[in-house]
């Protein structure tokens, strides 16, 4: 019985971290369209490469 509730524990545990990885997959995905859309592929240093570097701090926090 406590070896079952364990593992369900665990399992629920990835499945949150795999939804939290999808998620956060689609908002990188959706702001780098958004990036490109803005810039019109203005390949400026510090420009989108900075932006996005931000934008993974904020998330991870």
């Amino acid at each position: 019985m406590c070896n079952h509730f364990v593992f369900q524990m665990v399992r629920f545990k990835y499945l949150i971290h795999r939804g939290e990885e999808l998620i956060f997959n689609l908002c990188r995905l959706e702001y780098k369209q958004a990036i490109g859309r803005n810039h019109k592929k203005k390949n400026r240093p510090g420009g989108t490469g900075a932006k996005e570097k931000l934008f993974q701090a904020e998330l991870e926090h």
